[in-house]
């Protein structure tokens, strides 16, 4: 007080000096509001750059992605898959929302020494531009574009106007995208701000000036009352900061994006994920409120009715899209939690917000590619029904509630054999399908004994596969049926009145033939005629037979005659493959014959029918080609998403880290540049906070993609995670291999090393083991990865369990490379995978 008593004395003695202090002021003014617009427009030309970059590279990657995918999927397109890529992004910008007023995205490619241009949007809509010459001055982000560069600058566009544009080539496209904007659109706003900030701040001054003349002694006496009230306020503040530390600290190390608000909405803190993804640093965030962040709209509508519901003390959870000045648009899963004081009223909530984008895209993929399968399964004519290994239905479709009565909703779940099998043979058909369930090959068969929902007894033909996992299981069983009561019932009238040729004409499609076995000479029904495409002088001999099997099926179906059928004297039941005679047109058809034997048991006859099965054969394959396209999408999900991993790995190891770095020199440097304790003891305390985010950034870089699998190799990869699992588990980790190079075959590298990771993750959510023994061995150009532990082991059950997604994903990765996967373990002596991995390229698929 005395010091400030003095200072008020002095400078009352010294009124004379205004006039020079008011000039002080304003030439400090001046240089203050210079400085921070100058800075403005620095930081606003950086985002506006990055803007544009990551608009380019994001648009680059996608195009890259449409493209791979129509070169496998569009080339019956006019033009080619190059014309259906050029398509689908023109249909796309559509809706293009446009980059500022004088914003441009441009698509071009090089042709005849010209820069053609494909697409160009503003916010006006699409507009075509003429080609320029490749030489010229003008368009220079584009030339770089197509000379395969990528990058920014601010240079001259196709006008002649001085831009600032983002570049990137579309590798597989030969194309080349500019995102740009005018540099007067960029300086507009600032030059604008410098005019009114200038004349308010003179104003201000000179008003401030006036008062501070007039009224000098109240004012000293509020800056005595308001030194007083800012001396409450900083206590308050500093216990205030106390508590939030004990939050930091919990979040700060988090790869969730995580925050703390009070009951008004507003931040109280966040952290390093949270910040970065709105690209805000937490003096711009802290004190703000999620209307401001997010925009009130999108407040009002989504989030602030799951925050209310929070505030009254529910744990709310909920999933949406949302769009991040960093990230882009992501699908975000969200859990707000109340935090309440000692009383238990409710204070604030904290955000914890999980990126899912990758998996919602995944799950709709699938959810596609299944709604496509269905409608195959639908549509099929005949029943189609899968069950499980406890009999349970699984699949009913159309044709199936058609022939059996039942709904979808009625049969799936229940017993198939409860359901449609006489209860005094239930239990011997079931005995019949059990060696399905074992993985022997599909069977066939004719019954008598269904029942409909309406009690009513019918006949159906079954073809029944058994259906496997990745690792050869069974889990379940598909069946092929077909509603025979009618024709069971003309072959039972067929009897009474006809000889053998008439006993076995069925049904239409299902022609009868008869053999002599001495002469080789059959006769044939009408319908076989029809599905045989011969006519009545058509030559009906052995020869005459072979001459209608297709050429790749005619000498397996001749000695299966004479090996099989005339030797061993067994039942013809064979499908093949046919040419029509008459139109040559391709068709699958089933036989099945029945030898008749003379007195000294040599066969003599031949009878049984030809059935034309093309639809059904047409449906399977349709069935296999579904699963086929799942496969290949889960493959492709699973390389986009390791190239995504080393990516996000690389951006988090590269800018992250120098950016991290270069705020530790910055903190050091005020540290080293002050007197303040209390400065330096914030400095030292923030020095340590920017260390453990630098240790964590290093963390999660490398979870997502070990740089030391790049850099060093397979080998010392699995040495840095054995090291890093025995450290977070505390299990002794043991670790031998031969000398192997595989540095020159990444994509291997990291299919085991993913599988190796999923090994270690099932020792610690399931072995409860003390111990674990790798080897890592390669003969006979296979290279074998042997990982043992001493935990519990892995029981037959959980072996065989079809949700068992880690030894699924393990499988579906080792497909590629023909390896294969094993795991075996006892019950109290722990457990041993195998995986075997060919090194020889020819063996990849």
């Amino acid at each position: 007080m005395t010091l400030l008593n003095s200072i008020i004395k002095n400078y009352l003695q010294k009124r004379s000096r205004l006039l020079l202090l008011i000039g002080v002021m304003v030439v400090v003014s001046l240089l203050i509001v210079s400085t921070a617009i100058y800075l403005l427009y620095i930081a606003t030309f950086e985002v506006t750059r990055e803007r544009l970059v990551d608009t380019v590279k994001s648009q680059s990657r996608m195009m890259e992605a449409v493209a791979e995918f129509d070169a496998i999927y569009s080339t019956d397109y006019p033009g080619g898959s190059k014309a259906a890529t050029l398509s689908q992004i023109i249909n796309a910008s559509e809706h293009f929302q446009g980059l500022g007023e004088t914003g441009e995205f441009v698509l071009a490619e090089r042709k005849d020494e010209k820069i053609v241009f494909l697409l160009h949007l503003k916010h006006s809509g699409v507009k075509q531009r003429k080609p320029i010459s490749f030489g010229s001055e003008l368009a220079q982000p584009m030339r770089l574009a197509l000379q395969g560069k990528s990058g920014s600058i601010v240079g001259l566009d196709y006008r002649g106007k001085r831009v600032l544009a983002a570049y990137e080539p579309v590798g597989n496209l030969g194309y080349g995208i500019v995102a740009k904007m005018d540099l007067s659109e960029v300086r507009a706003p600032f030059i604008r701000a410098g005019f009114i900030t200038f004349g308010i701040m003179l104003f201000l001054v000179t008003l401030g000036a006036i008062i501070f003349y007039r009224i000098t002694n109240p004012i000293l006496t509020e800056l005595q009352k308001s030194k007083d009230s800012l001396i409450k306020t900083n206590r308050a503040l500093g216990e205030r900061a106390e508590k939030l530390s004990q939050y930091e600290h919990i979040v700060s190390n988090s790869v969730d994006m995580m925050a703390l608000l009070d009951k008004s909405y507003r931040y109280l803190t966040a952290n390093s994920s949270y910040l970065e993804a709105f690209k805000k640093n937490p003096d711009e965030l802290i004190g703000s409120t999620v209307a401001d962040v997010f925009g009130n709209e999108y407040f009002e509508e989504i989030l602030k009715p799951n925050a209310d519901r929070c505030l009254k003390g529910e744990v709310v959870n909920y999933q949406a899209w949302i769009e991040f000045p960093t990230k882009g648009l992501k699908y975000m899963d969200t859990t707000y939690s109340p935090y309440a004081d000692a009383d238990n009223n409710v204070l604030g909530f904290v955000v914890n917000a999980r990126d899912i984008t990758e998996r919602k895209q995944a799950a709709d993929a699938l959810e596609e590619a299944n709604s496509s399968l269905q409608s195959n399964i639908d549509q099929m004519p005949i029943a189609y029904i899968i069950f499980g290994l406890d009999f349970e239905i699984q699949m009913w479709n159309p044709a199936a509630e058609k022939i059996f009565g039942f709904s979808k909703d009625e049969a799936i779940g229940q017993d198939l054999f409860d359901l449609i099998v006489p209860r005094n043979i239930k239990s011997i058909v079931k005995d019949a399908v059990r060696p399905l369930l074992n993985g022997e090959p599909a069977s066939y068969s004719e019954s008598d004994n269904n029942i409909r929902k309406d009690g009513k007894i019918i006949s159906c033909q079954w073809h029944n596969t058994p259906i496997k996992d990745s690792a050869g299981k069974v889990n379940a069983v598909q069946c092929m049926v077909t509603d025979i009561t009618e024709r069971m019932h003309n072959e039972e009238a067929l009897k009474e009145k006809t000889a053998a040729l008439e006993e076995s004409q069925r049904v239409a499609s299902l022609g009868s033939y008869e053999l002599e076995i001495s002469t080789g000479i059959w006769s044939s029904s009408d319908v076989l005629d029809e599905i045989f495409g011969i006519g009545k002088d058509y030559e009906r001999d052995v020869n005459g037979w072979a001459e209608i099997i297709h050429p790749d099926e005619r000498k397996e179906m001749q000695d299966y005659f004479s090996n099989h059928i005339l030797a061993e004297h067994q039942s013809f039941n064979k499908e093949y493959r046919i040419i029509r005679s008459n139109d040559h047109e391709e068709r699958w058809v089933h036989g099945l014959g029945k030898l008749e034997f003379d007195k000294s048991d040599e066969p003599i006859r031949m009878i049984g029918t030809i059935q034309d099965i093309t639809e059904r054969k047409q449906s399977e394959e349709a069935l296999i080609h579904s699963r086929d396209q799942l496969r290949e999408l889960s493959l492709r999900l699973e390389s986009i998403r390791e190239e995504e991993r080393t990516e996000i790995a690389r951006d988090i190891h590269d800018d992250l880290g120098q950016s991290l770095t270069a705020l530790k020199l910055d903190i050091s440097s005020i540290k080293n540049n002050t007197k303040d304790n209390d400065l330096i003891n914030k400095a030292v305390s923030m020095l340590a906070l920017v260390d453990s985010t630098i240790k964590t950034v290093q963390k999660v870089a490398a979870r997502l993609r070990p740089g030391i699998l790049d850099d060093l190799g397979l080998i010392s990869a699995m040495e840095w995670q054995l090291e890093e699992f025995q450290t977070r588990t505390g299990i002794k980790c043991k670790f031998k291999h031969d000398d192997i190079d595989m540095t020159h075959d990444s994509e291997r590298s990291t299919t085991l090393f993913r599988i190796f990771q999923e090994l270690l993750t099932n020792i610690v959510r399931h072995a409860k083991a003390t111990k674990v023994m790798v080897r890592l061995s390669v003969n006979d150009e296979i290279l074998t990865l042997n990982v043992r532990d001493d935990g519990i082991g892995i029981s037959e059950k959980n072996k065989k369990d079809s949700k068992s997604y880690g030894i699924m994903g393990i499988n579906e990765r080792l497909i590629p490379w023909n390896g294969k996967f094993e795991i075996t373990g006892k019950k109290g002596k722990g457990t041993i995978a195998t995986v075997t991995l060919p090194l020889n390229i020819e063996n990849d698929k």
